[in-house]
């Protein structure tokens, strides 16, 4: 099934995760300022938009362990940076932190490398979790709900979304009512071993 569809659009899905498994080239702050976001493809250009962001952040203590703090695009600190990766404004301006490509880059923005380093531990935490739990229906759908935020964040923002942590933090509320609470393990939908 899968297969058909890549063929139905053309290779794309297949030439974007060869993409995502070749190995980096020499990928420089300087080389990242000489690209045109129009050269590259949009998994090279989320990959990139990461690196600079990235590279950016090294510089300095402080942008590698707090990050530049919650910016926006309006903010007189956006207009420090100079970015050349990014989605160009209507007027012809580089977008320097906000993005709906990829998650990870604002995790760096916002939260430093230490900041998104603690976000990506703090979902394998509970993947850990609700897959040594996984006897209880709802730990499952949690573990495949993480699985799924983890792999479609390197496509999009859904993993920062408010609506996407509500509901994590309801499968985590269940998760906890089934391990801790006596009272509440008569609600807990278990799947018995066969």
């Amino acid at each position: 099934m899968s297969f058909g569809i890549d063929v139905y659009f053309d290779n794309r899905f297949s030439e974007g995760l060869l993409e995502l498994l070749e190995p980096p080239k020499d990928i420089t702050p300087s080389y990242l300022y000489s690209i045109s976001s129009s050269d590259i493809s949009t998994t090279e250009f989320r990959r990139l938009h990461f690196l600079e962001r990235f590279y950016y952040a090294l510089e300095s203590t402080d942008k590698s362990l707090f990050g530049f703090g919650f910016l926006t695009e309006d903010s007189w600190l956006v207009h420090e940076l100079s970015f050349n990766i990014g989605v160009a404004s209507e007027y012809g301006e580089i977008a320097q932190v906000s993005t709906s490509d990829i998650s990870w880059s604002i995790f760096v923005v916002h939260f430093g490398i230490i900041g998104t380093l603690a976000v990506f531990l703090f979902y394998l935490g509970f993947a850990t979790k609700f897959y040594l739990m996984r006897k209880y229906e709802y730990c499952k759908v949690g573990f495949l709900y993480i699985i799924a935020l983890v792999l479609t964040s390197f496509y999009g923002i859904d993993i920062i979304l408010p609506h996407t942590i509500s509901l994590l933090v309801f499968i985590v509320s269940y998760w906890y009512s089934c391990k801790y609470s006596e009272e509440s393990k008569d609600i807990c939908v278990y799947q018995e071993a066969n």
